[in-house]
C-alpha cells in the first residue's frame, strides 16, 4: 500500500548547515520540490524549474537536499533571482558562495513534520551548466 503524505505548504525556513552524510530516497522529497517549483512558475511563467540531483530519483541515496534548477532565459538573470528571494529562500552562507552572477540560494521547508533541506540554483536555461545538471539527473 502506497504511503500518503500532506502537501507541504509553502513556508521556506533557514536552511540548517551540517556535514554530509548519505540518506536513503525519502518519497516526500518530489512533493517538495513540486510546491517550491509551482510557486516559482506562478511567478513567472518564462521560468524553468527542474529538479535535479538524487532526491529527484526514486530509490537513488545522496545527500538528501533537495537541488531545483531554475532556468531563466538569456535576459531573466535579476527577476528570476528576485523571485527566487521573495520566496524568502537566502544567499548560501557557505565559505565559497556562488556569485551573484550565478546564484544559489538555500532553505528549508517542513514536509510531515520533516525539515526538507532546498538548494536553488538559478542558471540561464542556454548555458552549458544548464544542460550538464539536467543531464546529470537524467542518468541517475
Amino acid at each position: 500500500m502506497a504511503m500518503r503524505h500532506d502537501r507541504p505548504t509553502l513556508e521556506i525556513a533557514a536552511y540548517q548547515y551540517r556535514e554530509a552524510e548519505c540518506l536513503e530516497y525519502d518519497a516526500r522529497a518530489p512533493l517538495v520540490a513540486e510546491v517550491v517549483a509551482r510557486a516559482i512558475r506562478q511567478q513567472c511563467s518564462a521560468l524553468g524549474v527542474e529538479h535535479v540531483g538524487s532526491t529527484a530519483i526514486p530509490g537513488c541515496a545522496g545527500k538528501g537536499i533537495n537541488d531545483l534548477a531554475v532556468l531563466y532565459p538569456d535576459d531573466g538573470l535579476v527577476r528570476a533571482r528576485r523571485i527566487v528571494d521573495e520566496l524568502s529562500f537566502l544567499r548560501q552562507r557557505h565559505r565559497d558562495p556562488f556569485p551573484e552572477s550565478r546564484p544559489m540560494r538555500v532553505g528549508a521547508l517542513q514536509c510531515d513534520g520533516a525539515p526538507f533541506r532546498i538548494r536553488v540554483h538559478i542558471l540561464s536555461a542556454s548555458s552549458n551548466e544548464a544542460a550538464e545538471v539536467v543531464a546529470f539527473r537524467d542518468i541517475l
